[in-house]
């Protein structure tokens, strides 16, 4: 099992991910015209749904 410390750092990750992933697809979209737009923004998404399920397994414990 992991401890509490470790699904923190773990969750901090995610976010981290998160927020550059939405940078790169504005940053796609402004100066490319968006071609890897949704890609990058999926992948932002996601990186946040992960960090939502990183602390509900941490508040769970």
């Amino acid at each position: 099992m992991m401890n509490k410390r470790t699904l923190i750092i773990l969750e901090v990750i995610w976010i981290v991910i998160g927020v550059f992933c939405i940078a790169a697809a504005i940053h796609n979209k402004i100066n490319s015209g968006g071609e890897r737009f949704l890609i990058l923004l999926g992948m932002g998404i996601l990186s946040f749904v992960m960090a939502y399920i990183r602390d509900r397994q941490r508040k769970k414990k």
